[in-house]
């Protein structure tokens, strides 16, 4: 799921990006966005190779079934479980489990933890009072439709009458699509509810959550543009924050690489040459 919406969704970003810059994007050499030409030329091979997104969303469709026959047949032994693996995957302050490579397979033989313990993070919702009102209450409503949508999915795959083998219908893509684009969703959810504590006031707030969850369900249903614009101008403002401070643009801000001054990139290279 990661190898086709990570690289499709960067595409779109930087097709964006490059309307706002306009006649800019072509420049090179000796201008700011001299750069960028290169981010469009390298970025644009990513969704070709190593599988493309045709081949990756294949993968996907021919585990669909499975995913959702496992989805069906949980128990609450199951759930207990997959809880325990959410809080593994999600929470930075949990100790990473021993790599065990001889376990690695190429099917999930069913099982999707972000997706099948939404019901989990739903909960979780529900329980939580030291988060603003307003917010909260977009989350539960957003966190809701990924719900119903996932719910939409589950009926299409077990009642449509689809051929899984290698001759698939354009329809099963989408329902790929859709299927990816709500597995980010419940990601996101998961990563704030895990994480909302430790990762500072701006992430905490979960404002972002909402702005990313509404753009997200966007893609799959018709949603009013009700976001408080509060959010997104602080959204903005934390952006304009991590790059006064050469941090990632990243909900876990790694501090960049500090550029050298002029004379000390002299002084290295001289260094260089003597050795």
């Amino acid at each position: 799921m990661v190898k086709y919406f990570a690289p499709v969704q960067i595409e779109k970003m930087v097709n964006e990006v490059y309307v706002v810059l306009g006649s800019r994007f072509y420049m090179r050499e000796e201008h700011d966005y001299g750069i960028f030409q290169k981010v469009l030329r390298d970025n644009s091979i990513i969704s070709m190779f190593d599988g493309s997104t045709a081949v990756n969303l294949h993968a996907l469709i021919l585990q669909l079934r499975p995913i959702f026959k496992y989805r069906r047949r949980r128990q609450d032994q199951t759930m207990m479980e997959i809880a325990a693996r959410l809080e593994r995957i999600f929470c930075l302050t949990q100790p990473l489990p021993p790599f065990e490579p001889q376990k690695l397979e190429l099917f999930g033989r069913g099982a999707d933890d972000p997706l099948q313990g939404l019901e989990i993070a739903l909960s979780q919702l529900q329980d939580l009072a030291d988060v603003d009102g307003e917010v909260l209450e977009k989350l539960r409503y957003l966190g809701n439709l990924v719900w119903e949508e996932l719910n939409a999915l589950d009926e299409q795959v077990t009642k449509g009458k689809f051929e899984f083998g290698h001759d698939q219908s354009p329809e099963l893509f989408e329902i790929a699509k859709i299927y990816c684009t709500l597995h980010a969703a419940a990601c996101c959810l998961h990563f704030w509810l895990y994480n909302r504590t430790v990762l500072g006031d701006f992430f905490g707030r979960g404002e972002w959550l909402v702005l990313s969850l509404h753009r997200l369900l966007r893609t799959v249903r018709p949603l009013p543009y009700t976001i408080s614009e509060t959010y997104g101008e602080n959204a903005i403002q934390e952006l304009l924050r991590l790059y006064r401070e050469q941090r990632l643009f990243s909900l876990v801000p790694f501090q960049l690489a500090q550029p050298q001054s002029e004379d000390k990139a002299h002084a290295n290279a001289e260094l260089q040459l003597q050795a």
